[in-house]
């Protein structure tokens, strides 16, 4: 019985003393109200907030996938709008084994907007990926950096010009296409078109000399 209920009770009660109706009533008293307060407080208590890396990291990724996601492709003005982080969001996307692979290779080609030193480093050290896909847009992701880095890019361009898969050399040799004429890159234009068959790939070879 409540003890307001059993208080008003008592009191219509007049055989019964009003001094044991006061102790029954102080006597239940720390029993309900520190439960009553208790759940009064749990009720209002805020739930555990993150820091705020966490929650800028969960917001950056989910919002630039989202973007990377769109059906009419995406642009750097919308990378931008989802995230304060972007180039970063992108290199995790992807380099994340359990991404969505068309999430990675939306990712890989969205590096290639953001042209700074942390994304020619991650690029560079991926040229060899074990997706054949994502190979192929790596080695294309160097193009932004062709006009301004010419002696790296050419550097890099040894194993991919001479890869067993002929997108992979195509796309070599289109990047080729855009790295100042010097002559590293004539020899090393000049040294695959002795041995390459694919006519594709021939053509591209043939463009990044004829400028």
């Amino acid at each position: 019985m409540k003890p307001l209920r059993f208080l008003h009770q008592g009191f219509a009660h007049r055989g019964l003393p009003r001094v044991i109706v006061l102790s029954a009533l102080l006597a239940s008293a720390p029993l309900i109200t520190p439960w009553t307060a208790l759940r009064a407080q749990q009720s209002q208590a805020p739930a555990p907030a993150q820091s705020a890396p966490e929650l800028a990291t969960v917001y950056d990724l989910d919002a630039v996938r989202l973007v990377l996601r769109a059906f009419h492709g995406f642009t750097q003005e919308g990378l931008l709008a989802a995230s304060t982080q972007v180039p970063r969001a992108l290199r995790e996307l992807a380099d994340s084994s359990a991404e969505d692979l068309l999430v990675r290779r939306q990712a890989v080609k969205a590096l290639g907007l953001f042209p700074d030193s942390e994304n020619f480093a991650f690029v560079s050290a991926r040229l060899n990926a074990a997706n054949v896909g994502l190979k192929r847009l790596y080695v294309a992701a160097l193009g932004p950096y062709a006009p301004t880095r010419g002696a790296e890019v050419t550097a890099l361009l040894a194993a991919p010009i001479q890869d067993r898969d002929a997108l992979v050399r195509t796309y070599a040799a289109k990047v080729a296409g855009r790295v100042p004429l010097s002559t590293g890159l004539k020899g090393l234009v000049n040294t695959r078109l002795q041995v390459e068959a694919d006519s594709g790939v021939r053509e591209a070879l043939f463009k990044a000399l004829k400028r």
